[in-house]
């Protein structure tokens, strides 16, 4: 992990067609990832999604032609299943940098307790460390933007929330979702930065997956 920006703001859009638009705003930072607004776009108002998704990440649900109208070009598309990838191999990785420091700290460590008591004096000291494996996310291999609130139910989170106009079930479902996945990849990253013996005394949190981060430039103003 290295520095990277301490502020990101997602858009998800559902443009089933010019006369509904739906979208919502998500903000996320290293200690937060919050829904921040939403929006129903109708008829001519459509026009307002150039100014809503300027200088986001972009996540479409569905009629893509029908954004693409009305969205401008100030925006970067980013798809879940890079998300999901990234997620599932960073763990796997990291679970790999640990079983290989433990087992080069269990030979350090076997290797100096080998040298004799009175010749240890002249070398620096190994002390055998306590070493918790850690616990990541269990990511789901794909996630289902058409249905939301199944994927929800799988990870175990409220499926819908009662009280929601109907327009903008599939949204907010959506929405809910993102922001699940977020404060697990949030939840992975502070595993990683609690082994500082592997990464570095250095090392941050990443706010997103790089495969999204990368692509962020944000708006001049927001």
């Amino acid at each position: 992990m290295s520095a990277t920006l301490s502020y990101a703001s997602i858009a998800i859009v559902d443009s089933e067609s010019s006369d509904f638009i739906a979208v919502e705003t998500i903000a996320v930072t290293a200690e937060t990832c919050d829904l921040s607004g939403a929006w129903v776009l109708k008829n001519a108002n459509a026009h307002q999604l150039e100014e809503l998704v300027s200088g986001r990440l972009v996540l479409v649900i569905g009629n893509m032609d029908v954004f693409k109208k009305y969205a401008g070009s100030n925006f970067t598309l980013v798809a879940i299943q890079p998300f999901l990838d990234q997620a599932i191999r960073d763990a796997k990785n990291a679970m790999e940098d640990f079983a290989t420091f433990v087992r080069n700290h269990e030979l350090e460590y076997a290797t100096y307790m080998a040298i004799k008591p009175a010749d240890r004096k002249l070398i620096p000291k190994v002390i055998k460390k306590n070493l918790i494996e850690p616990s990541f996310a269990n990511w789901p291999t794909t996630a289902n933007l058409e249905s939301p609130e199944n994927e929800l139910r799988k990870l175990g989170k409220l499926s819908e929330i009662s009280g929601t106009p109907i327009e903008m079930h599939k949204i907010l479902g959506v929405s809910r979702l993102i922001q699940v996945l977020v404060n697990m990849w949030h939840s992975d990253e502070i595993e990683r930065l609690n082994r500082l013996y592997i990464h570095g005394e250095d090392a941050q949190i990443s706010i997103l997956p790089d495969c999204w981060l990368s692509l962020f430039h944000p708006a001049i103003s927001q």
